[in-house]
């Protein structure tokens, strides 16, 4: 499964959703801080603040982080089924929280890990990856 491949679709679904909770001054300043905080930063990363901690404002006005949370363990993007097939691929045996079992403790995991990359860490990459783009893109404003 390439799970990069939905980093545009989770980066405009997480977008569409944030523009939906969030009125258009609540947007406007949100986009106005994080664009602040990127302007300041000493680091290769435009996403990141200069002391290198990668921010968004959203979290001032909503759960964003679980929003994310919530797309990405979606049914419709089939990981839950994808880190079930692992298990199972490993000797595991399916059962009704399998795929969602699976799906978590992968999740974790990849949390815990200090540095993240596509083949040690792909959900957290995606999560990250997703995540900057709707930053990159001011989440989408013009709905494009």
């Amino acid at each position: 499964m390439d799970i990069l491949g939905l980093t545009e679709p989770i980066a405009k679904e997480f977008s569409a959703t944030i523009r939906k909770w969030l009125t258009d001054e609540q947007l406007a300043e949100v986009i106005r801080l994080n664009e602040q905080d990127t302007s300041t930063q000493g680091t290769h990363n435009p996403f990141e603040t200069n002391d290198g901690i990668s921010i968004c404002h959203t979290h001032d006005f909503c759960d964003s982080a679980m929003l994310m949370f919530e797309i990405i363990s979606d049914d419709d993007k089939g990981l839950a089924d994808y880190y079930e097939q692992i298990v199972i691929d490993q000797g595991g045996l399916p059962d009704d929280q399998a795929e969602y079992s699976a799906f978590f403790t992968a999740w974790n995991q990849e949390a815990e890990q200090k540095i993240q990359t596509p083949e040690t860490t792909p959900l957290m990459t995606l999560w990250n990856d997703a995540w900057a783009m709707a930053k990159a893109n001011k989440f989408y404003r013009d709905g494009e």
